[in-house]
Formats: C-alpha cells, sequence, structure tokens
C-alpha cells in the first residue's frame, strides 16, 4: 500500500491489554509486525488497534514460562 487513501484496507494491530493483580496495565501486540509496517509506509502517525481484553491466565499461552507476574 502505498496511498494513504487505502489506510483503511489495513487491519488493525490486535493488543492484548492484561490488568495485573494489583491494577497495573500490561500491553502486549503478537504479529502485526506487517500491518505496523503497513501503517508506517503509508506515513500515519497513529496506528490502528483493536484491544482485546483477555483474562491473565489466557497470557501464559501466549509466553510460555516467560510470563511474567503481573501486579
Amino acid at each position: 500500500l502505498q496511498n494513504p487513501n487505502t489506510k483503511d484496507q489495513v487491519a488493525p494491530v490486535d493488543i492484548l491489554w492484561v490488568k495485573g493483580t494489583e491494577g497495573g496495565n500490561y500491553y502486549y501486540s503478537f504479529g502485526g509486525n506487517h500491518r505496523f509496517e503497513a501503517h508506517y509506509r503509508l506515513g500515519l502517525t497513529t496506528i490502528r488497534a483493536r484491544l482485546i481484553r483477555p483474562a491473565p491466565a489466557v497470557l501464559p499461552l501466549y509466553l510460555g514460562g516467560s510470563t511474567p507476574e503481573l501486579k
């Protein structure tokens, strides 16, 4: 995509928004690097995103043993 008029054709980046046990906010993006690059190449100053609010127990499915303690 090289035409800014086609920006609506770029799917939003998926962002997982997880609340920690003490109310902290944690944001994770998995995949989406090509969508990020498309926004960048179009010269957009913002990136469309879809916030997904999973249960904290879902995060280890993505991060495995690297899952931090979320406070």
